[in-house]
C-alpha cells in the first residue's frame, strides 16, 4: 500500500478529529489526488443532524451543505446508500435524471471546484458513512489518476472509518427520532420506488386520499416541505429501509 500504508498501518486509533483529517489528507495526497470529504451520514436510532467528518472541500461550501441540508438532496449520498461497491460520479447512469433541485445541487458544486468524483459507501452494522476522493483537476489525466488507485482507496474508507469511530461517530450526541406510524413508512417506502399516491393506494387498498394524508404528516414530523426530501430524511435516519436492488431516485411526484 505505500505511503497509505506509512499513514495508517498500525495506528490504533486517532488523536482527535484535527489528526484524522490531517492524516487523511496526507494519504490522499500521496496517492496523487487533491481533496477527499469522510462523513457518518446515518447512525441506527439516532437523528444525526448536522455534518459528523472530516474534509478539505472549501469552508464555504462545507458550510453551505450544511447550512441548507443539503443531504437530502445530494444525488451522491443517495446513490452510495444503495450501493456497496466504490463509483466514480461520471459513471452513475441515473444521474440522466436528475430532478431541477439536484440539477442545481451539482451545479454549485462544481462552483466550489466539487466534481469528477469517486466515492466509497461504508455499511457499518449500525451506520452508514461515505468517503469521497477528487481528484486534481477535470482532466482526463486527473480521471486516470483516480481510477488508477481506487482500490487503494476503497482500503482507505474502511482503516479510517473502523479508527475513527472514538472521535466522530461514538461523540455524536443522541436526539429522539420522530415516530412515523407503520402506514406512514409503508407510504415513503413505496413512494421511494418511484410509485405514485395513485399506485400507492392499489397496493395497499386505500384511498388515494388517504395515502397524501399518510405522506403529509410524514413531511409534518420530519419537518421537510417536500415528499422526496421526506423519502432521504426517513432513510438517512433509518426510519424506513429501501432494498438494494431497488433505484432511489427521488419521485417526481407532488
Amino acid at each position: 500500500m505505500g505511503s497509505m500504508g506509512e499513514a495508517f498501518v498500525g495506528v490504533s486509533d486517532f488523536l482527535d478529529r484535527d489528526d484524522l483529517e490531517d492524516r487523511m489528507d496526507q494519504t490522499i495526497r500521496s496517492l496523487g489526488l487533491g481533496k477527499f470529504a469522510y462523513h457518518v451520514v446515518r447512525i441506527t436510532g439516532v437523528n444525526v443532524g448536522g455534518i459528523h467528518g472530516v474534509s478539505t472541500y472549501p469552508e464555504d461550501w462545507v458550510e453551505r451543505y450544511e447550512r441548507e441540508n443539503y443531504v437530502l438532496c445530494d444525488p451522491v449520498v443517495a446513490t452510495a446508500m444503495r450501493s456497496v461497491l466504490p463509483f466514480p460520479w461520471r459513471e452513475a447512469d441515473d444521474w440522466d435524471s436528475l430532478d431541477e433541485v439536484q440539477a442545481r445541487f451539482f451545479a454549485e458544486a462544481h462552483d466550489f471546484g466539487i466534481s469528477n468524483g469517486l466515492s466509497i459507501p461504508i455499511h457499518g452494522s449500525k451506520e452508514f458513512a461515505l468517503l469521497t476522493v477528487l481528484p486534481d483537476g477535470n482532466s482526463e489525466k486527473a480521471t486516470e489518476t483516480l481510477w488508477a488507485v481506487r482500490n487503494e482507496i476503497h482500503l482507505l474508507a474502511y482503516h479510517a472509518h473502523h479508527h475513527a469511530r472514538k472521535v466522530l461517530i461514538d461523540d455524536v450526541a443522541t436526539e429522539a427520532l420522530p415516530h412515523l406510524t407503520d402506514r406512514e413508512k409503508e407510504c415513503l417506502q413505496w413512494a421511494a420506488i418511484g410509485k405514485t399516491s395513485w399506485e400507492i393506494s392499489e397496493i395497499l387498498n386505500v384511498a388515494e386520499t388517504t395515502v397524501q394524508t399518510h405522506i403529509e404528516s410524514a413531511k409534518k414530523k420530519l419537518d421537510v416541505s417536500s415528499r422526496q426530501f421526506a423519502i432521504v430524511k426517513a432513510i438517512t435516519t433509518g426510519l424506513i429501509e429501501i432494498p438494494n436492488h431497488t433505484a432511489l431516485w427521488m419521485p417526481k411526484h407532488s
